[in-house]
């Protein structure tokens, strides 16, 4: 794993919410680096930039069937499915709707990074109004460190 991978991957189990602004990184809270993490994300930025961007695709390859997952925050598992039409299938199966993901609902959150717990929101907002992602669009930015 890269040096850039390491700290993006550190700071992500921390909390710390790193996102790429065109050529400027943002840090928040903006009090989470250490002097020595600041000056090694300004040393490793442009790989920084390079890991954010290129993080947008689907957490897992889609395109050669269903993936069943289990996540700490979650009870139940999770499905990752191709399209509407395999979700249909697990439905069928028993499988409540909210807690299958299709490669567009996922590439829809995972376009821009999300924090911790916005996953869980979302998550909650899908078996509590039966919700499906139909689009999602990135919050106003927060104030934060820019490197």
């Amino acid at each position: 794993m890269s040096a850039a991978a390491e700290l993006l991957a550190d700071l992500q189990r921390r909390g710390v919410t790193l996102q790429a602004h065109g050529d400027k990184l943002r840090v928040s809270p903006k009090s989470s680096l250490t002097a020595a993490e600041q000056d090694a994300a300004r040393k490793l930025k442009p790989e920084l930039l390079r890991l954010l961007s290129s993080s947008t695709a689907p957490p897992v390859d889609l395109t050669h069937g269903l993936c069943e997952i289990r996540v700490r925050w979650w009870p139940a598992t999770l499905w990752f499915v191709p399209d509407d039409r395999d979700a249909a299938a697990l439905v069928r199966e028993g499988i409540e709707r909210y807690r299958i993901w299709t490669h567009a609902e996922l590439a829809s959150i995972t376009s821009y990074p999300l924090e911790a717990g916005d996953y869980r929101n979302i998550m909650l907002a899908r078996r509590e109004f039966d919700g499906h992602v139909v689009e999602s669009r990135p919050a106003r930015p927060r104030e934060g460190l820019e490197l």
